[in-house]
């Protein structure tokens, strides 16, 4: 909670210095998300957008805000993704843009995930900088489709990069409100972690 009321006041205070700065409001607008309130955060996007369409922040800044929504609009989120990475392709942060479009396919139906889910998320996994949770969800679907040895590898690399990655700190990783469910879909897949060496605590 301090974090953002800090964020709310570097953010407020760019705006007052300048209010046509839509990094300014892309951050209002996450913050905005972080605190659930949908309609602050996607209206503050909304002007940021306006301001500069061609800013891959503002539609990364965007599929985020998606995943503390109550129910998740999948199809905005992906959407947003997909105009990260059209507007950037080569951004440093593709890796985070290729997980929310992989994310978001995912939550099209947690049993069920929309076609491209598992590829978004493959790309993701083949940049240097990508963060360890990927490669985490990534193993999951390949666990599913009987890819095992790739699911091993990912373990490992997720392992190299959080090398105090327990299943308890997994559980409780993310604060989206959507992650509960997403761990539910995910257990079975995790207990085969484990045997693979995942630490249970």
């Amino acid at each position: 909670p301090q974090d953002i009321q800090k964020g709310f006041a570097f953010a407020t205070e760019a705006l007052q210095l300048d209010d046509r700065l839509e990094d300014s409001h892309a951050a209002l607008g996450a913050l905005f998300g972080l605190m659930g309130q949908d309609v602050e955060a996607l209206k503050a996007l909304d002007r940021a957008e306006a301001l500069n369409s061609h800013n891959p922040y503002i539609y990364y800044t965007r599929s985020y805000v998606h995943l503390f929504q109550e129910i998740v609009d999948h199809v905005e989120m992906e959407r947003a993704a997909e105009n990260a990475i059209r507007v950037s392709p080569r951004d440093p942060l593709a890796w985070a843009q290729y997980f929310m479009l992989g994310t978001a396919r995912w939550n099209y139906d947690l049993h069920n995930p929309a076609p491209g889910t598992q590829d978004a998320l493959d790309q993701a996994c083949s940049y240097s900088n990508c963060e360890f949770f990927v490669f985490i969800i990534a193993a999951k679907f390949h666990i599913r489709f009987g890819e095992h040895a790739v699911a091993k590898s990912y373990l490992k690399q997720a392992q190299q990069k959080r090398p105090d990655l327990t299943l308890t700190m997994w559980r409780n990783y993310f604060p989206f409100r959507a992650w509960p469910k997403m761990i539910a879909d995910t257990e079975s897949e995790l207990e085969i972690l484990v045997q693979y060496g995942l630490v249970r605590e």
